[in-house]
């Protein structure tokens, strides 16, 4: 019971982390444009004590999941009539106020990723055994087989695959890699003409390692530990057999059978497109029998956290877009509030090192997510602001009113919408 609360608090406390830095990102920028700022809180209401220190109230609040900004003049209907008001300040300055959230909401999570990476990652070692070579690839082209073991990799041993991956890759695309495999009782030599696809993959045992919250493979009761031993009646021998083997079968419920500690376990689960993948999934991966931990110098770290965000924004606005385009289901891809803390509260009973990453992510989500062209979301402000500054005037009070009111409804409604579908899963 004292480890659950002790995960519940880190949750907390990171998530609230993620809502408060972007908030102290508009008032910052607000103090640097002499915007009057009322209030400042950590947590939301009720109150239960602060301070006022200048023409801004200081308050810590009861819910300590965030926290907001309240700006002097920051609704049309306060008129704007002092110079300090929000909505009286030129149209490019609350673009400014209204974008110092989401900056602030990337810098969080570069600087989790960067430490993360310079503390180093756990990653996941196979043996350096083949699990398949790709019909066309660099690796068919040299001769390697399903089977065979590496032993040897331009002229360094090799204990496992995350050992062969590196010695590859720093031997770079188009270089030739020398290596000597183990094929049954002989000893072969091969070249390989490294390509970033080499059409190269390592036997992974069909054992489960994590099952996803809300995914189809939890809610079938599916658990860590499971070694799979066939889907749909077909016999499964290593883990790349396993996503072919459920993309394969028809829409609708597919079983499988498992080996659970000995014990013949038959499963009914019902894959869901991944919207990504483009494939069916069923929310699992595989357990790794070793892990090793690979730290990463402090240019590197930088370069890798700066691709992490770039990778991540790209994945996330694919998904909208295709939500958007009706190509996928907003239930299928679509997460809420439910989701996020089921999500959270697994990756902080891993480790907090892994709540850490998933913090970093969470922030990279909510900056898309706030830069939706929605009036009351950053974005819909935004572009409202750029269109007062196309039309050199200001929008009538009126229309304002309206869009942030219909901004309003929608982004309640997507809410409620998306916590009904968390509910559901």
């Amino acid at each position: 019971m004292i480890d659950m609360i002790v995960v519940i608090a880190k949750l907390v406390f990171w998530l609230g982390m993620a809502i408060l830095v972007h908030e102290l990102g508009h008032f910052l920028a607000a103090k640097l444009f002499g915007i009057r700022v009322i209030k400042f809180s950590i947590g939301f209401p009720p109150r239960l004590f602060g301070f006022r220190r200048g023409e801004t109230e200081y308050v810590l609040s009861a819910i300590p999941v965030g926290g907001y900004v309240k700006l002097s003049g920051e609704d049309w209907d306060e008129k704007a009539t002092d110079s300090h008001d929000l909505m009286a300040k030129p149209w490019w300055v609350r673009i400014i106020v209204y974008a110092s959230g989401v900056v602030m909401n990337v810098a969080l999570a570069f600087l989790l990723f960067y430490v993360h990476l310079v503390r180093g990652v756990e990653i996941g070692n196979y043996p350096a055994v083949l699990g398949a070579v790709h019909h066309g690839s660099s690796g068919e082209s040299a001769g390697l087989k399903a089977g065979d073991r590496i032993i040897e990799a331009d002229g360094k041993p090799v204990s496992g695959w995350n050992e062969f991956a590196e010695i590859v890759g720093k031997a770079g695309p188009g270089a030739k890699v020398a290596l000597r495999l183990e094929r049954g009782k002989r000893i072969v030599s091969r070249e390989l003409s490294f390509t970033r696809n080499s059409g190269l993959e390592p036997f992974v045992e069909p054992v489960v390692g994590f099952v996803m919250p809300a995914q189809p493979a939890r809610k079938a009761g599916m658990a860590a530990g499971d070694r799979i031993i066939s889907i749909q009646g077909k016999r499964i021998t290593q883990w790349n057999e396993v996503s072919r083997a459920i993309g394969a079968a028809k829409p609708g419920p597919i079983k499988m059978k498992v080996d659970r500690a000995g014990k013949s376990v038959v499963i009914t689960v019902t894959p869901k497109k991944d919207p990504l993948a483009d494939r069916a999934v069923i929310g699992i991966s595989p357990a790794a029998p070793s892990y090793d931990r690979k730290r990463f110098s402090p240019v590197k770290s930088a370069i890798y956290s700066a691709e992490e965000i770039w990778i991540i924004t790209g994945e996330v606005v694919k998904v909208v877009w295709k939500v958007v385009t009706f190509k996928v289901k907003f239930a299928e891809a679509m997460g809420g509030p439910v989701l996020i803390a089921q999500l959270g509260y697994e990756k902080a009973r891993e480790g907090i090192w892994e709540l850490l990453h998933y913090i970093g992510v969470l922030n990279v989500q909510l900056v898309i997510a706030n830069l939706l062209p929605i009036p009351m979301l950053d974005g819909g402000m935004i572009l409202l602001a750029l269109w007062e500054g196309a039309r050199r005037r200001r929008l009538s009070m009126k229309t304002y009113q309206n869009l942030t009111t219909v901004g309003f409804a929608f982004l309640i409604a997507l809410i409620l919408l998306a916590t009904y579908h968390d509910f559901r899963r």
